[in-house]
């Protein structure tokens, strides 16, 4: 089995070297400066179709960005060479396109470090058409902004938080991508195009970074019997569409509540089962060679990816035979629906004031169609849980408290734990 890699940065390099033990060789890599990978036995190349031209089995994309990544993919593909890709950004941007790209050629398209890098999940939902028809999606789908809140829920700042996630190997030196959640709607946008949302891009997510987070946030959800975790989640049921990236109130008695440090987590709802859960470690370069390996393998087994790309539950939603959730029996087609807000939900509001009462802020609330079900006052700020409100209505009484002189943070509710 022998492969080309397009990129040889940290995770291109861990694939050239877990590669060899499973009997794979690694023939050639595309860099852009050949100088700083002297001491590489593999040889260098500057034109990325100097690889796929050079008798490789499979080829796997680790560039990252959209071009030339998406143009080279393209090219092996229609050569008829497998890829493997750990690139969100790419899949993302170019997901549809592409497996319908491989489906042309009936070659592989594998991305399974894509998502959720340690947790090979997309595969395994080949077989369960049922489930693939989600109605909720939610996730703790990047390592790193799990590490740097878990670090602050433990009392840290945001600044030591990523300056630990740098030290350990788990942010690269920009991690804005991470502690922006952009890499987190990028892999929800690719969770979206499988579920029928072909038109969805990351832009349309609507998302909020981590950077502003501090040990108080973590404190004032503790009063309310829960944590706040980053999180992806995505709604696909009629007249609740939405989706959100960012810091959301998660209560203990939700199963992400029991994870930290580096793990992935991926919850999957459906109209007629049983939530299912994926998790797993989610950050570094050895973890994402792993799967990028086990795709590789799964070339090597003559696999063609049902089609294209990888399991039924990418191709069966690409070419249109099921569109969307199943509801109570019936098809939803998300095809067109919109994604630009967070689901309706219940918010955590933490408030930092000193000119309100716990019964004048309820009847504040109330009058906005945002009521209180829970408030906790701590020594310098106030914790609030609502009852479900749309996007705009928590964030119209956001406004309305900070025109006021409060400082308000408002985040997302996640899950049907309802905390005690």
């Amino acid at each position: 089995m022998c492969i080309g890699l397009l990129g040889l940065g940290r995770i291109g390099r861990a694939v050239a070297d877990a590669a060899p033990a499973l009997g794979i060789e690694c023939r050639s890599a595309l860099v852009r400066e050949p100088r700083k990978h002297l001491t590489s036995s593999l040889t260098l190349e500057t034109d990325g179709l100097r690889v796929i031209d050079s008798g490789i089995d499979v080829l796997v994309e680790v560039l990252g960005g959209t071009e030339p990544a998406r143009s080279l993919v393209i090219g092996a593909l229609d050569r008829g060479i497998p890829v493997v890709t750990a690139n969100k950004s790419l899949m993302a941007a170019h997901g549809p396109e592409l497996r319908e790209v491989a489906a042309r050629a009936g070659v592989p398209l594998l991305y399974e470090a894509a998502v959720l890098a340690g947790v090979p999940f997309v595969g395994a939902l080949a077989g369960r058409p049922v489930m693939a028809s989600a109605t909720r999606i939610d996730g703790i789908l990047n390592g790193t902004s799990h590490f740097i809140t878990s670090a602050i829920e433990r009392g840290a700042t945001f600044g030591e938080a990523l300056a630990d996630a740098n030290a350990r190997g788990f942010a690269e030196p920009d991690s804005r991508a991470d502690t922006s959640s952009r890499d987190a709607a990028e892999k929800l946008t690719i969770l979206l195009h499988l579920c029928g949302a072909g038109h969805v891009t990351a832009a349309d997510i609507c998302r909020r970074g981590i950077e502003t987070l501090t040990p108080a946030d973590f404190a004032a959800a503790r009063r309310l019997g829960g944590s706040i975790k980053p999180v992806a989640c995505a709604s696909l049921e009629p007249g609740r569409c939405g989706s959100w990236a960012g810091p959301a109130f998660i209560a203990a008695g939700h199963p992400f509540a029991h994870f930290s440090g580096v793990t992935n987590a991926l919850e999957l709802r459906s109209a007629t089962g049983e939530p299912i859960l994926f998790a797993g470690p989610g950050a570094g370069p050895a973890v994402t060679a792993a799967t990028i390996l086990d795709d590789v393998h799964t070339c090597s087994n003559g696999s063609n990816g049902s089609a294209g790309s990888w399991g039924s539950w990418g191709s069966v939603r690409s070419t249109g035979s099921v569109r969307g959730a199943v509801v109570r029996g019936a098809r939803f087609d998300v095809s067109a629906a919109r994604f630009d807000q967070p689901p309706a939900s219940r918010w955590f509001l933490r408030i930092v004031t000193e000119q309100i009462s716990d019964a004048h802020l309820a009847e504040f609330l109330a009058a906005r169609n945002v009521a209180a079900a829970r408030i906790e006052r701590g020594a310098d700020d106030i914790a609030v849980l609502t009852v479900p409100a749309s996007w705009a209505v928590a964030q119209s009484a956001a406004r309305t408290l900070e025109q006021l002189g409060a400082f308000v943070t408002a985040l997302p509710v996640v899950g049907r734990e309802v905390p005690r």
